[in-house]
């Protein structure tokens, strides 16, 4: 998203969590509904369904009939490191490696956390990517919104994969079939990289999460399942390798020495601007 609208994104991700008037904060499909009547009652079941704002005991009761089951592969298993990649499939060279001279003043991967012209990157973007690259999901989830975005001609998509602590991500300049509800899991196709704004003969995205109540964004390659950290680090690398050994003198934003070793994060977590 254009980063003048930094602040409302982040408005939207707290304000997501709260249903327009006359509407229950999540929609409830007959299935949900008579989960959350055999478990719990008939009465619990119709206040969650008439509910504008849900408290902690009914979001429990929610997560219990709508959360997907675990991946045998895990995904949304662990709180601490719930993402089972980036979102990106980098064995299938999605990057359109074109000339040198337009190659130059992007770099494929951003650094989080990087200062780019007076703005610090707080989502993990991925950039001179071809047209129609998959993007899939990290995690098992729920698609909680899916935001449309006319100036840019392409879409945000937001997923909620931990209810009980409001754990959301999203992935930015994306083009998506997706509505809110539908039921996501790790490796599943998610969205697919449209032009850039309509413009270019590539794409790209980001790759977000954030904690609304801290107004902080983090790195989500620190969020990975320590299994997969080595594997992505090496990914990110020979992408990083590549582009520097292509654009040569043309790069206008060359990788430092450190950035090769420490995967794409040079801070942890980046305060979100108001």
């Amino acid at each position: 998203m254009r980063r003048a609208a930094l602040a409302l994104s982040l408005a939207l991700f707290v304000g997501m969590l709260v249903a327009p008037v006359g509407a229950s904060a999540v929609p409830l499909d007959t299935a949900t509904r008579a989960c959350l009547t055999k478990k719990f009652g008939a009465k619990a079941a119709a206040a969650i369904a008439k509910a504008k704002t849900l408290n902690a005991k009914q979001k429990r009761q929610l997560a219990a009939c709508t959360a997907p089951p675990p991946d045998p592969g895990g995904g949304g298993t662990s709180s601490e490191f719930p993402f089972q990649n980036l979102t990106l499939d980098f064995a299938s060279d999605p990057w359109l490696w074109s000339s040198a001279k337009d190659l130059g003043p992007f770099q494929p991967v951003k650094i989080f956390g990087r200062d780019y012209n007076g703005y610090t990157e707080s989502a993990l973007t991925f950039m001179m990517l071809k047209i129609g690259t998959p993007v899939i999901s990290p995690v098992n989830g729920r698609v909680l919104e899916v935001r449309d975005q006319p100036e840019s001609k392409d879409v945000e998509l937001y997923i909620m994969f931990d209810e009980a602590t409001n754990s959301i991500f999203s992935v930015d300049h994306v083009k998506t079939t997706m509505k809110r509800g539908d039921v996501v899991k790790v490796g599943d196709v998610i969205a697919t990289v449209p032009s850039w704004e309509g413009e270019e003969i590539w794409g790209g995205y980001e790759f977000m999460f954030v904690r609304p109540e801290k107004n902080l964004a983090y790195c989500p390659i620190n969020l990975l399942d320590p299994k997969a950290v080595a594997a992505a680090k090496a990914d990110i690398r020979a992408v990083m390798e590549k582009w520097a050994s292509m654009a040569g003198s043309a790069a206008g934003n060359p990788y430092r020495p450190e950035d090769f070793d420490r995967g794409a994060c040079e801070l942890a977590e980046v305060p979100l601007k108001k």
